[in-house]
């Protein structure tokens, strides 16, 4: 792949995965707005957290395997085009299911945008020493 297309790619992914934690953060800035819209006692409010932090952990074995299974390519447009419909539904949603389905779908499709080997498939073996694990492990997670 020639150089200039190796950084675009790495581009892409830092910029999805700078918008992911930027999505992810949105949650305890509205957190009152939550509350009170929902009703949520601050022990509501922890167990929607909770069941946004499990989805999340629990859906990077699952991303990897969709990423294996149709490659690098395919999994993350798949991903991306899921995770801007749930972005979009978040905003119409209603209600606390809605709105826990919603986040628990875009959580459940962050990891795709981000796989741990998009590097071995964009830089050789030297290239990836520095310039793209080495530069990314700093900035990305």
């Amino acid at each position: 792949m020639p150089s200039r297309l190796r950084w675009l790619a790495i581009a892409i992914f830092a910029l999805a995965n700078a918008l992911n934690f930027m999505d992810r953060q949105i949650l305890a800035a509205l957190a009152p707005q939550l509350m009170q819209e929902f009703y949520l006692s601050n022990s509501g409010y922890g167990d929607v957290l909770l069941a946004f932090s499990l989805c999340y952990a629990l859906s990077a074995p699952l991303a990897g395997l969709l990423i294996d299974r149709i490659g690098l390519t395919k999994g993350s447009s798949l991903a991306v085009g899921i995770w801007s419909l749930a972005g979009m539904a978040t905003g119409w949603t209603s209600s606390l299911g809605g709105l826990m389905a919603c986040r628990a779908a875009l959580l459940a499709v962050e990891k795709a945008m981000t796989p741990g080997n998009t590097f071995g498939d964009v830089f050789d073996a030297h290239a990836r020493t520095f310039e793209a694990h080495g530069l990314t492990r700093h900035r990305l997670n």
